[in-house]
């Protein structure tokens, strides 16, 4: 962990797991290296699919288990629209 202390930096670091996996990474080893984790997947709700988004992981700071509902946007990249809500699943 020398890196997180050479100065002020951001690493992005992606990982891909299987469809319906309930593990954080591929290798399972990329989520012990990581402050933080956001885990991006799609839930099917009433007959659609939605995009979820939550914090996993936070590092030194309080994370709590909400997710959000985002939508990828062009020019715009992730955006995310509010909390998910299984009662207030917006149309598409």
């Amino acid at each position: 962990f020398a890196i997180e202390r050479v100065g002020t930096i951001t690493t992005v670091m992606t990982s891909e797991v299987p469809t319906g996996s309930k593990m954080l990474s591929r290798f399972g080893v990329e989520e012990f290296l990581a402050t933080g984790i956001i885990v991006l997947g799609l839930e099917e709700v009433r007959g659609g699919v939605v995009r979820v988004m939550y914090l996993r992981k936070a590092r030194w700071a309080p994370a709590k288990p909400v997710k959000f509902i985002f939508d990828i946007e062009p020019g715009r990249g992730i955006v995310v629209k509010g909390l998910y809500s299984f009662q207030e699943v917006p149309s598409r």
